[in-house]
């Protein structure tokens, strides 16, 4: 996964239980549901679909690319406002929605690290080979520009004025990718689960000048950082601010997730406090392999809000005592299995031959628990990462430094609905099944 920085604050946001899950659920008519769904890179239904290869093929670069976006966003208190928004394939899901008028579908990485929503435009500079439609917003009846006195532009610094009045954006990402464009404000179409469809009129940035390694399959970036720009704080009713995200699973290409914004987000499920700065960060208190605890002093994650829950990070990082004292635990459970262990190119990372759902049935859950009452309970397909050629590995990974922040990465958000409650700034976690169905009293 590649990570980034920028001018303008953007970021990228993705079941075999026998665990309780839920549904869910659609709003009733007062309050319009703002939902979509996330489609799984390598379904046939993604733009990305390969029927050669896999998600898992790149497992040595999706190990890189998580190295190299918990080392940018170390830097961060650094660094400033930025985002780190993938743009290399290294992600498990798109968000697919319709935009302008006409309608233009559109596929895009989620992010729950950044806040502006931005599309690939024309006239487009710089023009990459294209496998769909391209919005382009001299063609939209509802489209307009955004000027620079207006208080969207002025809400973030990074923004700037060009020779027309018009507000523009330039974001820049560590792999040599970038999209420069303007805001403006368009209608984006979510449908309803009963089928129904409702419309909103948003501000995004509309990039004109764009170099992605995804080589134009991908239409942009849809962030989930609640500031004023997102969808998040748009899409809000006169309820509670919040939203929820889901992710199926990434080992299922035919998988789905889902995100739902607005009052009845699905919010239920075990609590625990949030903090937010751009990031969302969460306090983990206890580590358990099957029953036993790993007796963690509770300073070992740092100062509070010191471990980001990032859907832009593939693997989870911890600090180096933990992780150390994480992978000892996994290494004598596992010796019970019929593995083998094998080399790493990386040094401490631990490898082994064999198959994930052949060779671990029954091993023993990976538990991540929260100050208050909510936990992450891993099975084996959250705990390892498999590289589709008989080997797998564990998917935990060293900061490699006691002062970086620790990472929540998206193997270990796998089979849960986040809750994000913003006024309050709790978090709730559930186990589910990425579906939303309609409300009864609809």
């Amino acid at each position: 996964m590649v990570t980034s920085f920028s001018f303008y604050a953007i970021f990228i946001f993705f079941f075999l239980t026998f665990l309780p899950s839920i549904n869910t659920a659609a709003a009733n008519s007062k309050h319009p549901l703002f939902a979509f769904d996330l489609i799984h890179r390598d379904s046939p239904l993604s733009p990305l679909y390969n029927s050669d290869s896999t998600f898992w093929d790149k497992a040595e670069r999706l190990y890189e690319s998580s190295i190299a976006r918990n080392a940018y966003i170390a830097s961060k208190r650094r660094l400033g406002k930025s985002h780190d928004v993938n743009v290399d394939n290294f992600f498990f899901f798109l968000a697919k929605f319709s935009f302008g008028s006409p309608w233009v579908d559109v596929f895009a990485v989620i992010d729950s690290g950044s806040d502006l929503l931005w599309i690939q435009c024309n006239p487009c500079e710089n023009r990459q080979p294209q496998t769909g439609l391209i919005y382009d917003p001299t063609k939209s009846k509802t489209y307009t520009n955004i000027s620079c006195g207006s208080l969207n532009c002025m809400s973030d610094h990074h923004t700037y004025c060009d020779t027309n009045n018009v507000c523009g954006y330039r974001n820049y990402y560590v792999d040599g990718s970038y999209s420069y464009g303007f805001l403006g404000i368009d209608s984006v179409l979510f449908t309803n689960p009963d089928g129904s469809t409702v419309a909103s009129y948003v501000t995004f940035g509309c990039g004109i000048n764009n170099k992605f390694s995804s080589q134009g399959h991908l239409a942009g970036v849809l962030g989930l950082s609640a500031t004023n720009l997102s969808l998040v704080s748009q899409l809000q009713g006169d309820g509670p601010q919040q939203f929820s995200y889901c992710l199926g699973n990434a080992s299922d290409p035919s998988s789905k997730g889902n995100v739902i914004i607005g009052p009845y987000a699905e919010t239920s499920g075990q609590t625990t406090l949030f903090t937010f700065d751009n990031l969302y960060h969460v306090n983990p208190i206890e580590i358990k392999v099957g029953s036993k605890s790993l007796n963690l002093s509770p300073k070992v994650f740092g100062p509070p809000g010191n471990v980001i829950l990032d859907s832009g990070t593939i693997y989870t990082f911890l600090p180096p005592k933990v992780y150390r004292k994480l992978a000892h635990a996994i290494r004598k459970s596992i010796r019970s299995f019929k593995v083998h262990s094998i080399p790493h190119p990386r040094p401490g990372m631990l490898c082994y031959k064999g198959n994930i759902g052949r060779d671990l049935n029954g091993f023993p859950t990976v538990t991540i628990r929260f100050q208050g009452n909510a936990e992450l309970v891993l099975e084996r397909w959250s705990i390892f990462i498999n590289d589709g050629k008989e080997r797998f590995c564990l998917a935990f990974a060293s900061t490699g430094g006691s002062i970086r922040r620790s990472i929540i990465g998206t193997m270990a958000q796998q089979f849960y609905n986040f809750g994000f409650h913003i006024d309050t700034q709790e978090l709730s976690i559930i186990r589910s099944v990425c579906s939303i169905i309609p409300n009864p009293t609809m």
